[in-house]
């Protein structure tokens, strides 16, 4: 009888290692394929490293009729802002339906009428079509170009960012996309 006891007890410890061990390599090949799958939907779009370096903000240069313009990415910006000028600008190359903006608050606490419009623009080869406020914003970007030279025309806000799926990783200072 012990005998027979210590053959079932050797069976099932053998039996319950192989099943432990078949198990977890099992599970480590799932977490794999499902890590691999979150990754493949999760990809780096985008470097913002030489903004950070320069000027300690997330600036990306976004393309309106071929030509090059920077916007700080701004998550905490509830809207998305362009400078009047360049808005001005942008008209000579296509006609831009312009409507009634936001109210915009500046650094000193001025409220400043803003003007609607919806504009496309090309950032690290994809085409993007988006609403803009514009008003009068180049005096408050001088203090950024002056400190790190880089020109900023506007700002993207948590609009555009919710919209096209875009998360601001500040330890890779890169942008992900979904």
């Amino acid at each position: 009888m012990i005998a027979f006891l210590i053959v079932i007890v050797t069976i099932i410890t053998t039996f319950g290692g192989y099943l432990i061990t078949h198990v977890h390599k099992s599970l480590q090949r799932e977490h794999a394929f499902y890590e691999d799958l979150l990754n493949e939907k999760k990809k780096k779009f985008l470097s913002f490293k030489e903004s950070i370096h320069k000027s300690d903000l997330p600036i990306v240069t976004l393309n309106f009729f071929d030509k090059e313009y920077g916007f700080i990415l701004d998550s905490g910006a509830n809207y998305n802002y362009i400078d009047i000028g360049v808005l001005e600008e942008l008209q000579q190359y296509n006609h831009i339906t312009l409507s009634e903006g936001v109210s915009i608050t500046g650094s000193t606490g001025n409220h400043i009428d803003s003007i609607a419009c919806n504009l496309f623009f090309t950032c690290g080869g994809e085409i993007f079509s988006e609403e803009f406020n514009a008003a009068e914003m180049a005096e408050g970007f001088e203090s950024v170009t002056g400190e790190c030279g880089i020109k900023v025309h506007g700002v993207l806000g948590n609009q555009f960012f919710q919209k096209y799926k875009w998360t601001l990783d500040f330890d890779e200072l890169v942008i992900w996309t979904k």
